[in-house]
């Protein structure tokens, strides 16, 4: 049987998923050490370009085409009010979010989620094998992608985690923006609990 010469087969979205979420668990694995390292040594840890700068790209785009198919609504927090003495709800200004949850999502955005399934599924055990008594649990995870939308986008300070029945022990972000300089303005803070 002769071979035909030329172009090779493009790839199937099956392939495009693999190699994806393979891209996201070869980060895991090149950056879990430092990761572990700096949660130990300041309880948190920040490295730039975690993942190669053309899946970052992906995922933007697939961000952008949520956000203009109306995939995204009004992101919502919860602060402490003083005044009230309790716990309540804000719009943050000018940030849309949901939640990536698959389903008919999927189709906008695969690599989106593919990258959420593939952090969750390859970081937490990590995590938990270096630190004693961790014991993150994959499968109970949740996601937010939020795109701000420039013109004074903002998350007012508050607590990702308030106790009660939430479970989170760990907070990853990943920023879609490409070739940010301080001279675009926004920036991250943390504040300590202590």
């Amino acid at each position: 049987v002769a071979r035909r010469r030329g172009k090779p087969p493009l790839p199937t979205e099956e392939d495009l998923r693999e190699a994806h979420m393979a891209v996201i668990r070869k980060a895991v694995d090149a950056h879990a050490d430092h990761v572990c390292r700096a949660l130990e040594q300041q309880g948190f840890a920040c490295i730039d370009d975690f993942i190669p700068r053309p899946t970052v790209a992906a995922m933007r785009s697939e961000a952008e085409s949520l956000l203009e198919a109306g995939g995204l609504e009004e992101s919502h927090s919860t602060r402490w009010d003083e005044d009230q003495g309790c716990v309540v709800s804000y719009a943050k200004r000018n940030v849309m979010a949901t939640a990536l949850a698959g389903g008919e999502q999927y189709a906008l955005a695969p690599r989106l989620t593919e990258y959420v399934v593939s952090l969750v599924s390859s970081l937490p055990p990590r995590l938990s094998t270096h630190f004693e008594g961790l014991a993150l649990n994959e499968r109970a995870a949740t996601n937010k992608l939020a795109v701000c939308l420039g013109s004074a986008s903002s998350y007012d300070k508050h607590i990702d985690n308030m106790g009660g029945g939430d479970l989170r022990k760990l907070t990853v972000l990943l920023y879609l923006q490409e070739r940010w300089t301080a001279s675009m303005g926004g920036c991250f803070r943390m504040y300590s609990a202590r």
